[in-house]
């Protein structure tokens, strides 16, 4: 921020004189620029203790570190320098029309011998005639498409003069030169394949300069005088094509009426404020005519004044633009609009005004303006819902503040139970990272506590997330797990809670000796996880007698061994998903599958948010008992769909599997 020291040496050495100012941050970077007609007291406006500021201003000054300042003769070179400014800096603070690359041109390349139409990106100072910027590429190609269908030019790529003096030799034999197959159709007409010599095609040229003008007066005079001679002469067939385009430019003028048609040439603007943005609309009209409608979206989510936008609207559009018409229809006087048409007057070369209508068909022209631009805002509004609604980053923003969730859920896993009649039981685990699927960290689980036929969707998410969950599970810090010899043992600070003796060498361990609490599964078999870590041997054996379900919980295998029943292989149980820690965990199902894996986590002591979705009212019900219905199409309701649609298909993809595989015999008959 510019301290109030600085800001009177800035005032006091700065002169009464028109003038660009730029405002700099610390970084050196021009994040502002504006004009003035008197300098001085434009800048002084930003030190002077106002209510008036607008939220842009505060917060542009608080970031603002220096301020330059440029000294020009007068208010329309400022108005000029600026424009120049912003075009090539882009500020931050500036309100700026969308990246030019969005827009389009209508380009005839009248300097040429054959002139040729293109659509082109840019607009440059070569000679050529240019109609736009445009903001639909439909619309050009339509516009075009209507004008090649009355009037035929020259599309073909190949220079025409080189065609012309037989320059191509794959074009020409024996000095005959190939029609083109449009050409064979009579669908164009092309003037290297034709007899029409330059002048002809010139002429046919500007009747399209002044279709796209929307000077359609002498093309359909044009038309009816061709109409007439060709049925004198009986062609009922050309007859009949000159009609056929009379009739598309009557339609094409009736389209474009606007209230009570006068021969004026004006544009309309009207600006609009919604959701952080300006909306422009602009209507231009011709010989009482509609020929075009641009709408424009300006960025400024720190809202300027009205009168800024339309100035900045105006000096960035029109220097860009392929025609300036003599009068520019808007709602309300400009500030420097003096100097706006001074600007005007000098890139199209004769006098351009600004009306402010109160009354009458000019008032109805701003208002239908101002419609449009309110229209096209809420087009735009239902396009942008419908982005961030399927925007991953912005799904697991919004199922933060849905959830309330300490943090962005970067990592949600998703889990659900799949059988037929009780067979192939499985259940599957899919993740998402940062709101996108990752099919590498899918898990399958095949249950284990489930005997053949039964049933028991609750019993099963509690052994699944029983065996995914001990993966990340904890020892609270009050408690220690210290060895001495082959003695591992629980403490809380110096008292012993539990131990287990375990001999081992570098290819397995024994559990000899188990003392542990089996009334507190939650810490026993935290102590045990924790203890399966430190041990160095691959291979851990045991015989868990009355604790079979807690060391089968813990990873721990049925064997066929003389001494021992149940082993633990380590590496078997490193696994790049599960050492992971979701963020988020989300059950398919409703109250009962939730309370199922709810058991699971408090057994283990994790602190992770879990919910879950009912499938008939997708209705979520949260770990603290709340129940919670999103609208439909909701960016937090649609990621939490697709987290559960997905782990349904993974499930039911490996439970049909599985019975495919019983289905088929093991060695079939050749």
């Amino acid at each position: 921020m510019i301290s109030p020291e600085k800001a009177k040496d800035i005032l006091k050495n700065t002169p009464k004189k028109p003038g660009v100012y730029k405002f700099i941050d610390k970084k050196g970077e021009v994040i502002y620029v504006g004009k003035a007609k008197d300098l001085k007291n434009r800048i002084a406006t930003y030190f002077q203790d106002s209510k008036d500021k607008s939220p842009k201003t505060i917060v542009m000054l608080k970031r603002a570190d220096d301020l330059e300042y440029i000294i020009v003769d007068s208010e329309l070179e400022a108005i000029m320098l600026e424009t120049n400014l912003i075009k090539e800096i882009r500020p931050k603070y500036n309100v700026l029309m969308k990246d030019g690359k969005n827009f389009s041109y209508i380009k005839v390349t009248i300097q040429d011998e054959y002139p040729m139409i293109y659509i082109t990106r840019k607009m440059v100072n070569d000679g050529s005639l240019y109609f736009g910027p445009k903001t639909s590429n439909y619309d050009i190609r339509k516009s075009l498409r209507i004008a090649n269908s009355l009037l035929p030019y020259s599309r073909c790529k190949i220079n025409i003069l080189n065609l012309k003096g037989g320059k191509l030799k794959k074009y020409s034999k024996n000095n005959i030169k190939y029609p083109c197959e449009i050409y064979q159709l009579d669908k164009g007409h092309d003037p290297c394949i034709s007899t029409m010599d330059s002048t002809e095609y010139k002429q046919v040229m500007e009747s399209i300069i002044d279709f796209l003008k929307g000077k359609h007066n002498e093309l359909l005079k044009n038309l009816k005088e061709k109409m007439l001679i060709h049925s004198q002469n009986k062609e009922f067939e050309l007859a009949a094509k000159a009609r056929d385009n009379i009739q598309s430019i009557e339609n094409i003028i009736e389209k474009q009426k606007i209230s009570t048609p006068t021969n004026e040439e004006m544009d309309v603007i009207d600006i609009i404020n919604s959701q952080g943005k300006y909306f422009a609309n602009l209507f231009q009209i011709r010989e009482g005519k509609l020929i075009s409608q641009e709408n424009f979206i300006l960025s400024d989510k720190q809202n300027s004044e009205s009168e800024d936008i339309f100035e900045d609207f105006i000096t960035q559009y029109y220097p860009e633009a392929g025609s300036i018409p003599k009068i520019i229809l808007i709602p309300e006087k400009l500030e420097s609009q003096e100097a706006l048409e001074e600007f005007l007057s000098s890139l199209r070369g004769t006098k351009v005004k600004f009306e402010i209508p109160k009354i009458g068909r000019k008032d109805h022209l701003i208002k239908l303006a101002t419609k449009n631009a309110t229209s096209y805002a809420k087009q735009m509004k239902i396009k942008w819902l419908s982005e961030e609604k399927n925007n991953p980053l912005k799904q697991i923003k919004d199922l933060k503040e849905v959830l309330d969730l300490p943090k962005i859920p970067t990592r949600i896993e998703c889990y659900d139970i799949s059988h037929l009649g009780g067979s192939e039981t499985v259940g599957s685990m899919v993740v998402f990272e940062n709101g996108e699927s990752k099919k590498s960290d899918y898990r399958i689980f095949n249950l284990k506590t489930l005997k053949e036929g039964e049933i028991d969707d609750f019993k099963s998410m509690h052994e699944v997330l029983l065996r995914r969950l001990k993966y990340v599970a904890n020892l609270p810090k009050e408690y220690k797990v210290k060895k001495k010899k082959d003695k591992y043992s629980l403490f809380k600070e110096k008292e012993e809670l539990m131990h287990l003796i375990i001999e081992s060498n570098e290819k397995e361990a024994k559990i000899t000796e188990i003392k542990i609490d089996a009334k507190d599964e939650y810490l026993t078999q935290k102590f045990l996880l924790t203890t399966l870590k430190k041990i160095k041997s691959d291979k851990i054996l045991v015989n868990p007698e009355d604790n079979k379900k807690l060391f089968e919980d813990s990873g721990f295998q049925a064997i066929n061994h003389d001494e021992f029943t149940h082993s633990y292989y380590k590496k078997q149980q490193v696994d790049s998903s599960f050492s992971k820690q979701p963020d988020l965990i989300v059950i398919d199902g409703g109250k009962g599958q939730l309370s199922s894996a709810l058991k699971a986590k408090e057994s283990l002591g994790i602190d992770i948010p879990f919910i879950s979705l009912a499938k008939r009212e997708e209705e979520f019900f949260t770990d603290d008992g709340k129940n919670i219905n999103l609208p439909e199409g909701t960016p937090a309701l649609n990621l939490v769909q697709k987290l559960r649609d997905e782990a349904h298909r993974f499930a039911i993809t490996k439970n049909r599997k599985d019975r495919l595989k019983k289905m088929i015999p093991k060695n079939p008959a050749k």
